[in-house]
This record gives C-alpha cells, structure tokens and sequence, in this order.
C-alpha cells in the first residue's frame, strides 16, 4: 500500500468512528427532546438533512478536488467540523433535553 493510501484508510476510519458517536449522541439527543409521538416524523427530518448534506457534500468534494488537491479537501472538510464543534459548544445544556444529566 501507497503511504498516501494508507493514511487515507486510516483517516477514513477515524471519521466512520467519529461518525457513529455522532450517531448515537444524536439519536439520544432526539429521543429525550422529542414527545414520542413525533418520533417518527423527527427521525425522517433528521435522516433526511443527513443524507441531504451527504449528497451535497460529495458534489462540493468533487468540484473542490478538480479546483485544488486532496490536501486541501482535507483541511477545508477539517475546518467545517472544527466550526460545527465550537457551534455546538455554544449551545446551551437545556436543549439537551431533561434527561440529559441522568
């Protein structure tokens, strides 16, 4: 294997990882906030501004990648998470939801 190839196996392991924490953190998230009867309608919302986002940032990826270089993709794909972290450090602990301290 390429050095390059796998250091772009290990960073895509590293965010699959990230990726499931965010899912259970999020799913927890919705099923403390929400009464359970939206539940369904929530999830969907939800599932759908994921798969949504996902699209859209594989077709900016594309024209990035064509634009720059990987390296830059990279960075500016860090950079974008590095933002949402520090957005979400900002909100405050009430939206969590009441059970959230238990």
């Amino acid at each position: 294997m390429a050095p390059s190839l796998a250091a772009a196996v290990a960073c895509r392991a590293l965010a699959g990882s990230g990726n499931g924490l965010d899912n259970v953190a999020a799913d927890t998230l919705v099923q403390r906030s929400v009464p359970r009867p939206l539940l369904g309608r929530v999830f969907g919302a939800v599932t759908t501004a994921a798969l949504l986002g996902g699209s859209l940032a594989s077709l900016a990826g594309g024209v990035l990648l064509d634009l720059t270089s990987p390296r830059t993709v990279f960075l500016l794909a860090g950079a974008g998470v590095g933002l949402v972290v520090a957005v979400l450090l900002l909100v405050p602990d009430s939206l969590s939801g009441p059970a959230a301290d238990g």
